[in-house]
């Protein structure tokens, strides 16, 4: 059976739009095993060793700064007027502190703000949220389903990988970024 150019490059398009979105899907969810060492609404830690901090599973409202200090500080909430306490939980995995749902957690929408020390890099795998991060040395490394993502990277580069959603990069030694949509995020957050 023959085919005509515009078939074959079709269905070729086909293939690595499914390969592509296979192995994002892959990546995403990568939510850790075992006990955290805490679990709270409020942490401050030390990073004497680690030199990164993975956020991963948490939908909402993330906001990623950097601060002087060598400490990662969290503070997570419930979403709306009241916001009441929304425990998460952190784990260590070599040189990563992963900041993820606690075990048994239904998987709610939350507000998380996160503090990390100048030039420890940042990860973050998220779906449905509005994720804000200003990162200044390190590398930041974004993906996830349906983001709207702002991210500010003075002196370190970003990559990204979105299946949809908005990316906004300002200041960013170096950026790459992959997405299969471009659409709005529903307004329904």
């Amino acid at each position: 059976m023959r085919l005509n150019f515009r078939v074959r490059w079709g269905v070729a398009a086909m293939i690595s739009c499914v390969a592509f979105g296979s192995a994002v899907a892959a990546a995403l969810h990568a939510l850790p095993t075992g006990e955290p060492f805490a679990v709270e609404s409020s942490v401050v830690v030390p990073l004497d060793e680690a030199t990164a901090v993975s956020i991963v599973g948490i939908r909402g409202r993330l906001s990623i700064s950097t601060g002087e200090k060598r400490q990662l500080q969290v503070t997570s909430h419930g979403l709306g007027p009241n916001g009441a306490e929304s425990p998460v939980g952190i784990w260590l995995d070599r040189s990563t502190l992963i900041i993820a749902p606690p075990p048994g957690d239904k998987g709610r929408a939350r507000g998380i703000d996160v503090e990390v020390p100048r030039g420890v890099a940042i990860a973050v795998d998220a779906d449905y949220s509005d994720v804000d991060i200003q990162s200044q040395g390190g590398t930041v490394e974004l993906h996830g389903d349906n983001l709207r993502a702002t991210v500010q990277a003075a002196g370190g580069s970003v990559v990204a990988e979105l299946l949809a959603g908005t990316l906004t990069v300002r200041d960013s030694k170096d950026a790459k970024a992959r997405s299969s949509a471009t659409t709005d995020p529903p307004a329904a957050w």
